[in-house]
């Protein structure tokens, strides 16, 4: 029983540790990536493919410019933009 307790104490500790600076680890880890050339590069893509809508709604051109938009979202782990 003095064990149990002890190690719940510890896992109560870690897991208070892990809360605490665990979000703030992957919110710099995301703005890293963010920050990096595959992002920016899907932001353009994204963007191409906004102008070429609004030009041409009927169009396939923005949709393949969207579809490669979403593999560099992917690749990239980028926040995507609206």
């Amino acid at each position: 029983m003095r064990y149990f307790l002890i190690f719940a104490v510890i896992f109560l500790i870690l897991g208070l540790i892990l809360a605490i600076y665990l979000p703030a680890y992957l919110e710099k880890k995301q703005k890293l990536r963010d920050g990096s050339l595959g992002c920016f590069e899907y932001q353009e893509m994204l963007q191409m493919s906004k102008e070429s809508f609004q030009l041409n709604s009927t169009g396939s051109k923005w949709k393949r410019e969207g579809m490669a938009a979403a593999g560099l979202l992917k690749k990239h782990g980028c926040t995507p933009q609206e």
